[in-house]
Formats: C-alpha cells, structure tokens, sequence
C-alpha cells in the first residue's frame, strides 16, 4: 500500500487503475443489453523496488531497481535505465509500459531530486551531470570544479551504477529521458547546436520535434532508425564511433559510452509532464510501447 502511496507513483496508479477499470468493465460492454456481469480474473502482479545505496565521497545516492515482473512471475524483456531524478515523466511512462506489456526494469538515481548529482568528496562541494560521468573525457569537460580524485570516484561510480543495470549483457540500451522547450530534434538538423553528432536526423508528422528516439549508429541502430522513421516518428541517428579518428563528441553520455562498447542504445527522448496534465505521460507511452515492440526481438 505504501508503496503506492510515494508521489512519483502519481499518474501511474492512475493510469494502472484505469486499466483494471478497463478490464472489469469489458464483459459489460461487450455484453450490453444483457442481465449478466461476468468476473474476469486477471492476475494482480506487483513491483518491487531493491535500493542499492551508494556513497560518493561524503554524499550517498541510491541506485534504485524498480521490477514489474510479468504476469507469470518471469522478470520480463524490457530494461531501462534513467540517468536525470527530475525527468520523472519517463518513468512513470516506462512504469506504466512494463505492467501492461509483459514485465521488465527500470533502473534510476535518487539524490535528492536534481537534475545533476550535488555531492562532497574531501570536504570540497561538486557536482556532475550524471549523463556526462561515463568517461574520463566527459568529466574533465562537466565535473564542476575539476579534481582528478574527485573524476576518479565518479568515474567508478558510474561503473557500479552500470553492474547494476547489467550494461555488459544487455543486448540493447532503452534510456529515458524528458527534454525542456528549449532541446528537441531540430537542434541536430544542419546549422543546429548539434548537427555535428547526427548523421540522420528525421521530423516526422506524428509528434511535435521534442517527442524523438536518439539512437546509437551500427547495424542495429540504423535498423531501429529506418524502421521508426518509416512510421513517421521523428528519430535522430548519432554519427558513428570510429576510433580513433571519430567526430564523435566524447562528451561522457552513456550513448557515446555505448557507442565506445559496440551497444546499441536507443534513448527516448519526450517532453516533460507539465500542470499535471497526462498526455506527456502518455505520449511517452506511446513512444516507448512503438520502440519496445520494434526491439523485442533482440531478446528472442
């Protein structure tokens, strides 16, 4: 009970019950003008949370592993792994998408509720965007202030946080992440910020250029990429890592560390829930229920 009671698991007890409304109310819809209610027995599976708390430096954060087992109890296909604690949109739409679509993970940082980790190592204040920490490089460039220990605690920490989403047997890497008005898209078209880090980038007509899949280039990415496009969502293609003479940015992002490892990644990318309203939730939803049928079979 309490576990359904914390604030981030607002609108998915909304969403959940709406869905067993659906359920239980389906005899009678389909049965209308009938005397007759049916009970339909539907299994009532609930997630788990494990907390894995971690101390950097003198600061802990706790790498958290959220589980929705399927119906059957299996621990299900899909695993996902958020990197911002404010960006809580996608998470409550990947919470949702894995009840109702056959279990899976979901792997997130609590610290506070920052976009960044705020933490103190040797006395000394930092802090780090926890989706710049994957590489030395990215921390050189993000860690603010710069202290090589201080990059050196980090840096092991981001391994630990990827042990524990199981990085190395994943056969693909499904992020979440909520962009702000001012990031879409259209930033990585010709003449935009990002050009130089897309080698494809594709508007479709279905969202507006905020809701976007940002996919790791090789076989699989560029397979992901033609089939996403082809049904008009909007999609943006990394250009390729080709060590050592890469344009690639090593900017420490878990999708250029993918790239680095030969990973296929695919980050959804949507607008955050505003005014509490749900179609950000749901159009997130609907991305993520798109892009999870298209990979399944990776796991085949």
């Amino acid at each position: 009970f309490f576990f359904f009671q914390h604030p981030s698991m607002k609108w998915f007890r909304v969403i959940a019950l709406c869905f067993f409304v659906a359920i239980a109310c389906s005899d009678i819809i389909g049965g209308l003008g009938g005397d007759n209610f049916t009970c339909i027995p539907y299994p009532v599976v609930m997630p788990s949370e494990v907390i894995h708390p971690y101390t950097l430096g003198e600061t802990q954060i706790n790498i958290t592993t959220y589980t929705q087992p399927a119906s059957d109890g299996s621990v299900g296909l899909y695993s996902f792994i958020n990197l911002h604690e404010n960006e809580n949109t996608s998470v409550v739409a990947a919470k949702t998408l894995i009840y109702q679509k056959g279990g899976g993970s979901i792997t997130f940082l609590e610290h506070g509720g920052t976009r960044d980790i705020y933490f103190v190592f040797n006395g000394v204040n930092y802090s780090i965007d926890p989706n710049r920490m994957f590489t030395m490089e990215g921390l050189e460039a993000n860690l603010i202030p710069f202290n090589a220990d201080a990059a050196a605690a980090v840096l092991e920490f981001s391994q630990v946080l990827l042990d524990i989403y199981q990085f190395d047997s994943q056969k693909i890497v499904l992020a979440l992440h909520n962009d702000s008005p001012n990031y879409s898209a259209l930033d990585y078209l010709p003449g935009g910020p990002y050009a130089d880090e897309a080698q494809k980038v594709h508007i479709g007509t279905l969202f507006i250029p905020r809701d976007f899949f940002y996919i790791a280039n090789g076989i699989v990415g560029n397979q992901v990429y033609d089939c996403l496009t082809s049904q008009g969502f909007n999609a943006v293609l990394q250009v390729p890592y080709i060590a050592p003479n890469s344009t690639l940015t090593n900017d420490g992002s878990l999708s250029v560390y993918s790239a680095m490892h030969g990973k296929p990644y695919v980050n959804t990318e949507a607008a955050a829930a505003c005014c509490s309203q749900g179609t950000a939730v749901v159009n997130q939803l609907i991305l993520l229920d798109h892009l999870t049928t298209e990979v399944a079979t990776l796991s085949q």
